[in-house]
């Protein structure tokens, strides 16, 4: 199973400004969506005595990020679900691993920069690849971890970020 969903919240803004509304919305797709999805997942993979699951975090699940309090935190919390799962559930025939993108072209990083018409160059400039990475970069490393080639691999991150995290 493929466990991906993440919003950013309605507002950029410091944790003493977040409002607590972005902040409930936030962690329940983001946190508890993930924590539900995996949840009766892992029913149906005990019944069966197999299973794997791929959570995707992002970059912000494993290095702070300003001015978005609630998405870090979410993030932070599939990482350590992640573990925690793959731990719990390593005896059982069941994966359980995540992957961490940091910038690639979707509708949360649009948003991102919508911010100002230089918001793009600015970002890449911390990425020592030079570019976003691209929805089927994504893509391939969760296939590799869904599949047997990955069979030995279970409660790992693997960050897709073009070195940003270097």
């Amino acid at each position: 199973m493929v466990n991906n969903a993440g919003i950013g919240g309605k507002h950029q803004a410091k944790t003493a400004d977040h409002s607590l509304d972005d902040w409930h919305n936030v962690i329940a797709v983001n946190q508890t969506g993930v924590f539900y999805c995996m949840k009766l997942a892992l029913e149906q993979m005990q019944k069966q005595g197999y299973g794997n699951i791929v959570n995707v975090a992002s970059l912000a699940g494993l290095k702070a990020s300003g001015n978005n309090l609630s998405y870090s935190a979410s993030k932070f919390a599939v990482v350590g679900m992640t573990k925690s799962a793959a731990l719990e559930y390593g005896r059982k025939n069941i994966r359980i691993n995540a992957v961490c993108p940091g910038f690639t072209h979707s509708a949360l990083l649009e948003q991102l920069l919508s911010v100002s018409p230089d918001m793009g160059d600015k970002l890449k400039r911390f990425i020592p690849m030079g570019r976003f990475g691209e929805a089927n970069e994504i893509a391939e490393a969760i296939c590799w971890l869904a599949s047997e080639n990955s069979k030995f691999i279970t409660g790992q991150t693997i960050t897709l970020d073009g070195g940003t995290s270097l």
